[in-house]
């Protein structure tokens, strides 16, 4: 069976002076006991290894190997990274953003399904959802707890309680 590459996270810009980047997880930072990551260029993949992986005030910063300074992992910047996906071992609560996908997006205050799950976006560093609804439109969600209430990956659905009047919007 080829090992699969998934997108973990994203290089959201350089951290201080020694050559360590900001990450913006794709979700819990499990990123914490990966030893190698894989960054597209061009046409392929390109290896890095990392020498250390920290929390700081709720961001995840690596330190990745040859790169000593602030200038040398600037050209990483809003890149995405990659592992292989049977390098890092999930838990029973965490999962893989790119395996949610397709799973149905019910409001949990309805019942009704509002839509499929269709990509992620991250301006600004906030991740949101995109989500296709049944009225055809794209309906953009914060990926945050305070709106996502359930994920069951069995039956590929996601409960979630969107902000008041947000559904409206998008319906008008």
């Amino acid at each position: 069976m080829e090992k699969q590459l998934v997108a973990v996270g994203k290089i959201v810009r350089p951290h201080g002076l020694r050559g360590e980047v900001r990450v913006l997880p794709y979700s819990k930072p499990f990123l914490v006991h990966v030893k190698k990551i894989y960054i597209k260029s061009k046409l392929k993949h390109q290896s890095f290894e990392v020498l250390k992986v920290f929390m700081h005030y709720g961001n995840c910063i690596l330190q990745l190997n040859g790169y000593d300074n602030r200038n040398a992992v600037e050209s990483l910047r809003d890149k995405e990274i990659f592992i292989f996906r049977d390098s890092s071992e999930l838990s029973k609560d965490e999962f893989y953003l790119k395996d949610l996908l397709g799973f149905s997006v019910i409001d949990s205050t309805t019942g009704k399904t509002i839509g499929c799950l269709s990509s992620f976006l991250e301006p600004k560093g906030q991740l949101l959802w995109s989500i296709r609804s049944s009225f055809d439109a794209e309906v953009l969600l914060p990926a945050v707890s305070e709106f996502i209430k359930n994920i069951d990956i069995e039956s590929k659905k996601i409960i979630v309680a969107p902000p008041k009047g947000l559904l409206a919007v998008y319906e008008a």
